[in-house]
């Protein structure tokens, strides 16, 4: 897992910010946009196989504890949906579990 801000703002593309002007006028100053004006925290889980889940805090919340345990829930989540493989793994090692056998 790996976490850090990242930094975002939507900036205006030159068609959205043409402008009509009266002839002999000249257009308004632009403004540079911010480039901070919103900020999440991206938490990433991965494994070797790659990305499997990728979760985004808002700028101002927490990570609590319920929040954390929600975050592992839906992880979990991911993995069971990606990684069937491992699912495949698991039965079959619970089923050789209860198994006895004679030489």
């Amino acid at each position: 897992m790996d976490e850090t801000w990242i930094h975002h703002y939507t900036p205006q593309s030159k068609e959205q910010s043409k402008q009509w002007t009266e002839a002999g006028c000249s257009a308004p100053k632009k403004t540079s946009s911010v480039p901070s004006a919103g900020k999440v925290m991206e938490s990433v889980f991965w494994d070797t196989e790659g990305i499997l889940f990728i979760d985004y805090l808002e700028k101002g919340e927490t990570i609590t504890g319920e929040y954390y345990s929600n975050i592992l829930t839906r992880l979990d989540e991911k993995i069971r949906e990606k990684r069937l493989d491992l699912q495949k793994k698991k039965k079959k090692n619970n089923n050789s579990l209860g198994q006895c056998t004679r030489p």
